[in-house]
């Protein structure tokens, strides 16, 4: 008959469950920062894809020789491009995500007359039909904010003279 070996190699159960209990703890711990994470994503998401439809409603303008106005609703969060739709951040899966800003005008564009106005207009040469002339180097403004920790931000700045569309992280100065 074999002899018994009293020295067996493993882990205990105590042993198993203080590992298990460290994890839990390291877990408890990065949920939060993970969750701010992909929030923030979200908000960046949100933004270029706003950007990436102005800069095709350009192109479709200026290739069609057509005028192409997005409309903006920032109560209920939505953009309406004519021909392809009303799109909006909750249907997108941008949920706390919306169009704030401190002044209370999210849409920071005006009408040829110079009135506020939540629209932009493309003309077919590809400039801003919006006579953004009493806006700081005539560029008009969308604000995107992180509704659910109000601390992200995000600008997206459309050119009046060249239509050119760019997304800033954060707030851009005056």
């Amino acid at each position: 008959m074999k002899p018994r070996i009293k020295n067996e190699s493993g882990f205990s159960l105590i042993e198993m469950m203080v590992v298990m209990a460290i994890i839990g703890l390291m877990a408890a711990i990065a949920v939060p920062s993970f969750n701010a994470l992909m929030q923030k994503g979200r908000l960046k998401a949100a933004g270029r894809e706003i950007t990436m439809e102005l800069i095709l409603a350009r192109a479709h303008s200026i290739s069609t020789g057509l005028s192409q106005t997005i409309t903006f609703d920032p109560a209920n969060g939505t953009w309406t491009i004519p021909g392809k739709g009303t799109g909006s951040f909750a249907n997108k899966g941008y949920h706390g995500i919306a169009f704030e800003d401190s002044s209370g005008d999210p849409i920071q564009f005006k009408t040829s007359a110079g009135a506020d106005v939540d629209s932009i207009t493309f003309k077919p040469d590809g400039t801003l039909e919006n006579n953004l002339s009493s806006l700081t180097n005539s560029v008009g403004k969308i604000y995107l904010v992180d509704t659910k920790n109000n601390v992200d931000k995000i600008t997206i700045e459309v050119s009046q003279y060249t239509g050119m569309v760019r997304l800033v992280d954060g707030r851009s100065t005056p």
